[in-house]
């Protein structure tokens, strides 16, 4: 687990040659903002991307190093059936300045990583029309917020995994829309809801979405 990331960074894990299908993934690690889980969400999902012929890019973005404020009470938990009390698909339970604008220069930096990567493409073996996010838990709010965001094409992933995160701001869903691709269980309070809300803001905007909500997250569909 990384903390206290001020300077933005990428760690690039490339598949051998000989395997590689010029896809590329920029992970987006889980922590709520204020670590990474750079283990299990980079160093291991890197190797079984690697495995498979895709290159994987960790992304180090910024964090919050601010204490929230201490009047800040805690919203009650939605399940699954109340997607709708996230309007504009914006699941974020605790808004305040200093933890949106985190997540502004995490999703610049996010912008900022897509596009080095595609500076580096042909060097990397990688093809310019293969490269997302795949997003673990307030990575997944930064992949979407990266990807709402984008204003170049250069900026614009080819698609977008979002695996337990839910968007942390209102989306507003790009034109044209990559491919979304959703994970979660579905008993994940707030996060299954936000994700569903997620997956129509897609669908009702024209975008290709698919959606799995697992039951209780144990067993053969145990997610990672």
């Amino acid at each position: 687990v990384l903390t206290d990331v001020v300077k933005p960074a990428i760690e690039v894990y490339l598949p051998d040659a000989d395997n590689a299908n010029g896809c590329a993934v920029i992970l987006c690690p889980g922590g709520a903002l204020r670590a990474l889980s750079w283990g299990s969400d980079v160093e291991k999902m890197a190797k079984f991307l690697n495995e498979k012929g895709i290159a994987a890019i960790g992304l180090k973005y910024h964090l919050n190093t601010t204490s929230m404020p201490r009047d800040m009470k805690m919203p009650p938990t939605v399940d699954v059936t109340g997607f709708e009390q996230f309007p504009k698909a914006d699941a974020n339970p605790l808004h305040y300045a200093a933890g949106d604008s985190i997540l502004q220069l995490a999703a610049d930096d996010a912008k900022a990583a897509i596009r080095l990567v595609r500076q580096h493409a042909e060097e990397w073996h990688i093809d310019v029309q293969k490269i997302g996010y795949l997003g673990f838990s307030a990575g997944g709010g930064v992949a979407i917020a990266a990807t709402t965001q984008a204003t170049e094409a250069v900026e614009q992933p080819n698609f977008l995994c979002t695996n337990f995160g839910p968007a942390l701001a209102e989306v507003n869903v790009p034109t044209p829309a990559p491919p979304l691709l959703i994970m979660s269980r579905a008993e994940h309070p707030n996060v299954a809801a936000g994700l569903l809300a997620l997956f129509l803001e897609w669908k009702k905007a024209g975008g290709n979405a698919e959606i799995h909500l697992y039951g209780d997250g144990a067993g053969p569909y145990q997610l990672m």
